[in-house]
Order: structure tokens, then C-alpha cells, then sequence
């Protein structure tokens, strides 16, 4: 129903309602005024009918009964209104008893209708010695007739005011909702193609006049937002076009020299003149793809490969040859002519926390669990500290962006970001954060980020010291978003030994960016030396702790010095390499090898492995299957710690609450061998992935409600059904043999 009819409707319908309830009243209190004067007039000639009998009783002499009545009725009906038409005095053997008053002086009144006639009686009880009965009969059919007419007039009143009404009123909300129909019309004509449509509403100085200024300066936006897509098309098509003819020309000579050497016998020469033919044109294929690699950083992440030519080398990048070159007897002398170095600015940010990774960080940084890290988020909200924290996603809405700055307002009470916040605030940085990366409506499922509030900051001082920490790592990953990346200047770079070329690359801070506000009061670690972090995970700064080994639970040693050391080192490599020449030679003064091994993966954490249930579908190899679940793990973020904490309280799953580390118990690796040996498809996650895409065709139509439980039902009743015909005793008698080695000393 359009907004017209709808407006038009609502309206005539109040008015309908107002004018008849009006008139109703009116009608209903002129009516009652009409039958009180009558009834007025009735009481008024009972009192005199009443008086005057009584008089007559005090001076006549007449005794008899009936000669009495007939001189009060002569008398009294002289003196009664016009109104009164017919007077009787009756005894009191002369009447019916039920429909008679019961005291004297008391009047009672009823209507009698005969015909097309409304009589008004009244009766009256008077007893002096002798009880008489008065009975004045009133004509009422004219009050009724004017009743009706009031009636009638109200009819046609309501109708005359209804009409005239409704035209009013459809007058009304054309001219009301005019400027809308324009407005949707134009809106129409710009899906259609039509961009730059602009609408006019009048001179009036109001809401829709402000619309449609609004309206027409979207518009035109859409316009030269239009003309610029069209122009980049155009670019685009251009590109490819060249693109396609560049990647030609070498593509047709490999082709062409790869089948002279399948159809032709060559001799030595021919074939290296081939075989040096094709790698000239490969390698120009491969400059083409860097090429288009090149352009589609530009495009995607607005940072440029810059090629930078150097001279030499310091004694840290040769360090490994001396060595090995002893090794064979060789004496190393470099000589650099040429050092080509490419470097790329690293931009390195941080997304807001979910559940999960809040819960990872505090497994991390505070060695508690993930149910306890979700009690003392749980905490932080309820005293409106922190907002609603079961929630995977890790952005914002478009309608918290718009208001971000309260947040922040309030944030300039609390010790740990109120400089932060302030400088935020007074550089607008926080304006327009609904065009970032941090807003996606889109990714946000029923709530969005862990965020702080700015609120319930007194409260802040009731809770525990964890609780706090907590609240400082959420703020500061908040204030995170408002600062610019991390930059870090990557080199490679290349040198050339005689024949040979050795390769190198490293990492130097540039501008700390959002690192300067990331780092936690209560850490021992500078941004700038988490570095082995940020490369890991793409966020530093809110580390804590230094980390502990898993095995051992014991800290990792110096990791975080030698980090440092690395990165003061590869600042002065990057200065020393600056202040280089071409022609300059570098002499080496000693070369180390650094040995090393490969170690195994390191196990999971109480916070890994929310991590890992989380992200579950990524471990399935079938696009189609990952498809069905992509974003989706085992469980949801307020039931992942609850299913862990379960696998701890029976006993299949055990954690080391000093380091949050988790192993598997002698009774969860047999469970694990039961099922392994019984029905290996529940432990893989594409028959997850197969269950929802049944869902998902369901859902489309392809199959029914019923196919799918068939089906289900089919594949419980084989699994089960081989179960119970296969004897697994001896295998798993086997299995439970090899795992019991394992618990012997020490284990459970």
C-alpha cells in the first residue's frame, strides 16, 4: 500500500472517528435535555395534582368516596399543564397492587405505547384516612419525533462532514506527498540508468525540501561515481588488452622453439640457441607477472615495490659464507659492484576481539582458561564496562560507528587511554571509521566487536586485578583501530659473488603507527620488539607476558632479547647500506653459520584451541564441502569453552592451569582409538560440511525434508550396523597396548 492511501486512510479515519463520537454526544445530551423537560413538567403537575387534593380534604365536607374523586378531577385537571392530557383519581380497592406505589407521595412513571403513540404515565400514592391513587397520563409521541429528527440530522450531518472531509483530506496528502512520489521517482530513473536525476520540491523551507537537497547531491555523486567506474572499466579494458598482446609474443616464440626441439633433431649448439631462446621469453613472462602482481598491490593495499640500487654489504649479511667457503679450503674476498635491494612497506593493523581471540590473548597473557576469561568479560559487561562479549565477529555496525565518538568521550576518564582518546578526539580521526575495514555489517552475525563502553568506569575499581588487565587489553586494541598502520620497510637483498648470488631479507620499523598505544601498562615487552609476534599473528603490542614453553611451562628463554637484538641489528645494516656507494668494496672480516633445527609443532593452549574449534572448516580440503561451513567451527563463541571445560571434566582432555597447555589423557586417546577404528567419519569435519549442505539444499528446494532425514537415517543405520558386525578387540587391545607406554610413568 503505498504511503498516499495509507497516510490518507489514517487520517480520514481519526477524523470519522472525532466527528462521530462528537456528534453522537451532542445528539445523545440534545435528546436527554427533551425528555427531561417533559419529565419535568410531569413531576411539576404530580406536586400540584398532590397539594391541591390535600387542600380539597382540609375544607370539604364531602365524605362519599366517589363524589370526592370526582371533585378533585374537576378541579385539579383546571389548574395541570397543557401537557398533561388525561387526570384520574382512583381508590385504592380500584387499582392493582404490584404496579401501585407503596408511600405516600412516591411517583412512578412508565411508558405506554399504542400504535404510533407515546404516552408518559405517572402515578402517585396520597393516604389521608383513606388512600387514593392519581394517575396523569402525558402525551409524549412529539419529544420522541423530535428525537428521531436530532437522529437524522446527526446522520446527514456526519455523512456532509465525512464527504467533505475526505476530499480535504485527499487534497491534503497529494499535495503532502507530491514531493515522495518525485522523490521515488527519480530514485527509479537513477536504477535505471539515468544517473545525475535531480528533483524539485518547491521553495518551501522544510524536511522535504532538506531531503531533497540531499537527495539531489547523492545524485550527482552517483553520477561521477559512475563516470569514474566507467573510466577505470575503460582503463582496465585498455590494460588487459595490452596486457594480452605483451604476454603474446613470448608465449608464440616458447611455443614456437618448444616444438623445433620435440620435431627436430639438433644438434648441441641449436638446442642451447633454443634452449636460451625459450628462458629469454620465459624470463620476460615472468617480468610481465610481476608486473601484474605489482599493479594489483597498488590496487589493493596502496604500497609500491621500490627498487633500490646498493653498492656493498655489511658483515652480518655475508656472515654465513666464511664458513662454508673454509670448508672447501676457499678464501672469501667481496667485492660488491652491484646490490639490488627491494623494498616494500609492510603495513601491519589490528581487528577489534571477538570472543575467541579475547580468549586466546588471556590464555596467552594471564594463563587462565577460556571459561574464565568469558566469566571476567561477562563481569566487565554486566557493569556496563565492555559490550555484549559472545560474539565471533570482529568489526563494528554501521550505527555503533556513527556514535564511536561516546565511546571514546568517555574513555577520557580512564587513566590507561584517556591521553589516546583525547588525541583521537581532538584530531577527528575517529570520523569516517564507518568507510574502514573495522565496519562490516555484513560480518556481524548477532553482535558485533568486544569494544569498551566509556561507561562504568567506577566500577572498574571493584573488580579484580585479571579483570582489569582484561579491560586495559580491550581498550587498547580499541584505540588501536583510530591510529594509523604499523610501516615496516622490508629488504631483500641480492648479492653477487663471482657466479653466484646469495639472497637476504629483513624487517625495519619505519613509523610504530598504532604500535605506540598497543602496548599494556602491566607488560615487560616495547611494540617495537614484538616483532617475531607481529609476523606471526599481524597485531602486536598487547602481548603481555613473555611466553612460555609449552612442554615445559618454564619462560622461552631470551626470544624477546634476541628479537630486539635482530631488529637493532637490522636497523644498522639498513643505515649502513644507505650511506653506501656504487664502486664501494666491503671486506669481510669473519663469517659465522648459524645451525639449526626444525621443531615440532607446539601444542594447544586453552586459547589455541578456541581458536582452532573456531576456524574448523578451514581444515577441510574440499572447496566444495569448505564452502558450506566457511566462518563456522565446532561450536558458537558461548559454548566453545563450555565443550572444553566438559572434555576436562571427564577426564578425556587435561590442562595445565600454570601454562594453560593441553594434553590428551589415556582415556581421551582411547575414546579417540574407538571411534577412529569404529566410525572415522565423525572425527573429520567434512561430514559437518555434508550435513549443511543437505541443509542448504533443503533450504534451496533441490531435495526434501524427508530425503535428507533418509539419508541421514541411512548413513546412522550402515555405521552402526558395521559396528556392530566387525570385532574390534584385537585392534584396539593393540592400540591400547601402544598408548599405555605412554602413561606409565607419570600419566593418568
Amino acid at each position: 500500500m503505498k504511503l498516499r492511501v495509507r497516510f490518507f486512510c489514517a487520517a480520514y479515519a481519526v477524523v470519522l472517528l472525532l466527528t462521530g463520537t462528537l456528534g453522537i454526544l451532542l445528539v445523545r445530551r440534545m435528546t436527554g435535555m427533551l425528555r427531561s423537560a417533559r419529565e419535568q413538567q410531569m413531576e411539576t403537575a404530580e406536586t400540584y395534582a398532590v397539594g391541591s387534593f390535600l387542600s380539597l380534604l382540609d375544607f370539604t365536607t364531602q365524605t362519599s368516596g366517589a363524589a370526592l374523586r370526582h371533585t378533585a378531577e374537576r378541579q385539579i385537571s383546571a389548574g395541570l399543564p397543557d401537557c398533561i392530557e388525561a387526570f384520574a383519581v382512583l381508590a385504592a380497592d380500584e387499582t392493582d397492587k404490584d404496579f401501585m406505589p407503596t408511600a405516600d407521595n412516591e411517583g412512578m412513571r412508565h411508558f405506554v405505547r399504542d400504535g404510533g403513540q407515546v404516552w408518559l404515565e405517572s402515578i402517585c400514592r396520597v393516604s389521608r384516612g383513606e388512600t387514593y391513587y392519581f394517575v396523569l397520563t402525558s402525551n409524549f409521541t412529539a419529544v420522541e419525533a423530535d428525537c428521531r429528527r436530532l437522529w437524522w440530522l446527526y446522520a446527514l450531518g456526519v455523512s456532509g462532514a465525512a464527504v467533505v472531509s475526505g476530499l480535504l483530506l485527499y487534497i491534503l496528502t497529494r499535495r503532502v506527498t507530491a514531493p515522495l512520489t518525485r522523490l521515488t521517482a527519480a530514485a527509479e530513473s537513477i536504477a535505471g540508468g539515468n544517473y545525475g536525476e535531480t528533483v524539485t520540491v518547491g521553495n518551501a523551507d522544510d524536511e522535504l525540501k532538506t531531503l531533497a537537497d540531499s537527495f539531489n547531491t547523492m545524485s550527482v555523486a552517483v553520477r561521477c561515481k559512475m563516470e569514474e567506474i566507467l573510466e577505470e572499466a575503460e582503463k582496465r579494458d585498455a590494460f588487459v588488452a595490452g596486457f594480452s598482446h605483451e604476454i603474446k609474443t613470448p608465449m608464440t616464440a616458447i611455443i614456437g622453439y618448444a616444438e623445433m626441439l620435440c620435431a627436430y633433431r639438433l644438434d648441441e649448439q641449436e638446442t642451447r640457441q633454443a634452449a636460451g631462446a625459450i628462458r629469454l621469453e620465459s624470463k620476460r613472462l615472468e617480468r610481465l607477472a610481476h608486473q601484474m602482481l605489482e599493479l594489483q598491490l597498488f590496487r589493493n593495499e596502496d604500497v609500491a615495490l621500490r627498487p633500490v640500487c646498493l653498492s656493498a654489504l655489511q658483515d652480518q649479511v655475508t656472515a654465513t659464507l666464511t664458513k662454508a667457503a673454509q670448508k672447501y679450503g676457499v678464501t672469501v674476498q667481496v667485492t660488491l659492484p652491484a646490490v639490488t635491494v627491494s623494498a616494500e612497506p609492510t603495513l601491519l593493523m589490528s581487528l577489534l576481539y571477538n570472543l575467541a581471540e579475547l580468549q586466546n590473548d588471556c590464555s596467552r597473557m594471564f594463563k587462565i582458561s577460556p571459561d574464565e576469561t568469558l566469566r571476567v568479560v561477562q563481569e566487565l559487561y554486566e557493569k556496563k564496562l565492555v559490550t555484549y562479549p559472545r560474539t565471533d565477529a570482529r568489526v563494528l555496525s554501521t550505527a555503533v560507528a556513527k556514535e564511536i565518538s561516546r565511546n571514546l568521550k568517555g574513555l577520557t576518564r580512564y587513566q590507561m587511554a584517556a591521553p589516546f582518546a583525547q588525541e583521537i578526539l581532538e584530531a577527528g580521526s575517529f570520523q569516517g571509521i564507518e568507510k574502514t575495514r573495522y565496519v562490516n555489517d555484513k560480518q556481524i552475525t548477532d553482535h558485533y566487536a568486544i569494544v569498551p563502553t566509556g561507561q562504568g568506569l567506577n566500577a572498574l575499581r571493584s573488580v579484580s586485578l585479571t579483570a582489569q588487565r582484561v579491560y586495559e587489553t580491550i581498550v587498547r586494541r580499541f584505540v588501536c583501530i583510530f591510529y594509523p598502520p604499523a610501516v615496516y620497510q622490508k629488504i631483500s637483498l641480492v648479492t653477487k659473488i663471482q657466479n653466484e648470488s646469495f639472497f637476504s631479507s629483513f624487517k625495519v620499523l619505519l613509523d610504530e603507527g598504532y604500535l605506540k598505544v598497543a602496548t599494556n601498562s602491566f607488560t615487560k615487552r616495547k611494540a617495537a620488539d614484538a616483532m617475531s609476534s607481529v609476523n606471526r599473528a599481524g597485531v602486536a603490542g598487547n602481548e603481555g607476558s613473555e611466553e612460555e614453553d609449552p612442554d615445559t611451562g618454564k619462560n622461552g628463554g631470551n626470544k624477546a632479547d634476541d628479537s630486539a637484538e635482530d631488529m637493532a641489528c637490522d636497523t644498522r645494516l639498513l643505515a649502513a647500506l644507505q650511506n653506501l656507494k656504487k664502486g664501494d668494496i666491503l671486506s669481510v672480516d669473519s663469517l659465522s653459520i648459524k645451525e639449526g633445527e626444525t621443531s615440532p609443532p607446539k601444542r594447544y593452549n586453552s586459547g589455541s584451541m578456541i581458536l582452532a574449534m573456531e576456524n574448523a572448516g578451514q581444515l577441510i580440503e574440499d572447496e566444495d564441502l569448505r564452502s558450506q561451513i566457511k566462518g563456522s567451527g565446532i561450536g558458537t563463541s558461548a559454548t566453545r569453552a563450555e565443550i572444553l571445560k566438559k572434555l576436562f571434566n571427564i577426564r578425556y582432555l587435561s590442562l595445565n592451569k600454570k601454562t594453560q597447555v593441553i594434553t590428551p589423557t589415556q582415556l581421551g586417546e582411547m575414546i579417540y582409538e574407538v571411534v577412529n577404528a569404529s566410525i572415522r567419519a565423525l572425527l573429520n569435519p567434512e561430514l559437518t560440511a555434508s550435513w549443511e549442505k543437505g541443509l542448504n539444499y533443503v533450504a534451496e528446494g533441490s531435495i526434501t525434508s524427508q530425503e535428507y532425514m533418509d539419508k541421514l537415517e541411512h548413513f546412522i543405520r550402515v555405521k552402526v550396523g558395521g559396528v556392530l558386525q566387525v570385532n574390534y578387540q584385537a585392534a584396539l587391545r593393540s592400540r591400547y597396548d601402544s598408548i599405555a607406554g605412554n602413561y606409565r610413568k607419570g600419566g593418568k
